[in-house]
C-alpha cells in the first residue's frame, strides 16, 4: 500500500520578511505562521509585503507555491 499525501490549499497574505522565512496570515482563519522563503527565485522576486500567496500545506509543511495577482 502507498501512502498519498494529502495537500490543504490555502490563501495567506505575506505581513513581515523575517529573514530566512516570511509571516503570513491565512486569508480564512486569520491565523499567523511562518514559511520559509520559497527555493524557486521567480516565485520569490514576485514577493512583496501585503501580496496574496497560494500556501501548500503537505505533510505538515507548509511551502509557498504561487503569488497571487
Amino acid at each position: 500500500m502507498v501512502d498519498v499525501p494529502l495537500i490543504d490549499k490555502t490563501s495567506a497574505t505575506v505581513i513581515a520578511d523575517l529573514g530566512e522565512t516570511y509571516s503570513l496570515m491565512d486569508s480564512e482563519t486569520f491565523e499567523t505562521y511562518e514559511v520559509p522563503k520559497p527555493a524557486d527565485e521567480e516565485i520569490a522576486a514576485k514577493i512583496e509585503l501585503n501580496v496574496g500567496v497560494e500556501v501548500w500545506n503537505v505533510m505538515d509543511t507548509r511551502i509557498i507555491v504561487r503569488v497571487k495577482t
